[in-house]
């Protein structure tokens, strides 16, 4: 009866440790042809002998048929890795002789094919940028995306500094934040298949520039003030961070007890205030100036005037 029982099914009761024999499984499986839905399993096939073969793509979870070699397997994930084993018995037996040594066997795949430039979009914000791309390749064989930000030199135009980290996303989309003002990135796009196979970065490289701000106020530790005599003070500072957008000029307010000025330079950072009082203590701010507006005031600091 149980050998009734088993020829009407294809998998061996396993669950029964009788039904194999000490008897050890020489079968050497060979991968006869491959491409990436299919394979051809085969094997030397001798005379008298029935075989099974399992298969599986996850771990503790197989498969199996009573079949004779070659096989063919149809339907199967791209670029995949599939364990196979093999037994055999002599045609009238019941019992199975132990499992063969596994073997491992992977389809192909379709490469990843590079993003399309056309397809990533750039929305330029202050100091950060949000990607997004669309990709025509199948979703099912990419695994994730990874952005990389190259930012163009002030020195070189043509060389281009590595930001440090890459982003790595399953998503289509990623907001980079932490950028510099007013900058120019080169965005670079790969992709991972199923195989783990990283596919090019996107050809030719998109190019932004991040939207520039007014400059950041300007720092009381980098003002510097040389008294040339009782009526002339002159100041010097370190440029402002300009974010983005050319310092045009800077805006100095000095003020007294009995009047209030604001006077206008140059770009340069330095200004020479005429025509003061002695012995008057003065409160100067300072402010720099760019194309999209005015930084905030510096802090207020207090100069006095000699006595001639």
């Amino acid at each position: 009866l149980q050998f009734l029982y088993f020829i009407g099914n294809e998998h061996p009761p396993s669950h029964k440790m009788n039904n194999y024999t000490s008897e050890p499984c020489t079968i050497a499986l060979q991968l006869l042809d491959v491409c990436k839905d299919m394979m051809v399993i085969g094997w030397k096939e001798e005379e008298g002998n029935e075989y099974f073969l399992e298969w599986t793509a996850d771990v503790g979870r197989w498969d199996g048929v009573c079949v004779s070699p070659p096989v063919v397997r149809r339907s199967l994930r791209q670029g995949f890795d599939y364990r196979y084993r093999a037994r055999y018995r002599k045609k009238g037996e019941y019992r199975w002789s132990q499992s063969s040594i596994e073997q491992v066997f992977r389809t192909s795949c379709d490469m990843p094919i590079p993003l399309n430039p056309d397809a990533i979009k750039v929305h330029e914000g202050i100091g950060s940028a949000t990607l997004e791309w669309s990709d025509s390749q199948s979703s099912d064989l990419v695994k994730r995306y990874r952005v990389r930000l190259l930012q163009k030199s002030e020195d070189d135009i043509n060389a281009l500094n590595d930001i440090p980290e890459d982003a790595v996303t399953t998503g289509t989309s990623h907001t980079v934040t932490g950028l510099r003002y007013g900058t120019e990135y080169v965005v670079l796009i790969s992709k991972l298949c199923n195989a783990n196979i990283w596919s090019s970065s996107s050809y030719p490289a998109v190019i932004f520039r991040t939207q520039s701000c007014r400059p950041s106020p300007v720092a009381l530790t980098d003002i510097e003030v040389d008294y040339k005599d009782s009526s002339t003070i002159e100041f010097h500072w370190r440029p402002a961070v300009s974010n983005g957008c050319a310092i045009e000029r800077y805006h100095v307010a000095y003020t007294s007890h009995t009047e209030d000025f604001i006077c206008s330079t140059e770009c340069r950072p330095l200004v020479s205030l005429t025509d003061l009082h002695p012995d008057t203590e003065y409160i100067i701010t300072i402010r720099a100036v760019n194309d999209i507006g005015p930084s905030s005031w510096s802090a207020p600091f207090h100069v006095f005037t000699t006595i001639p």
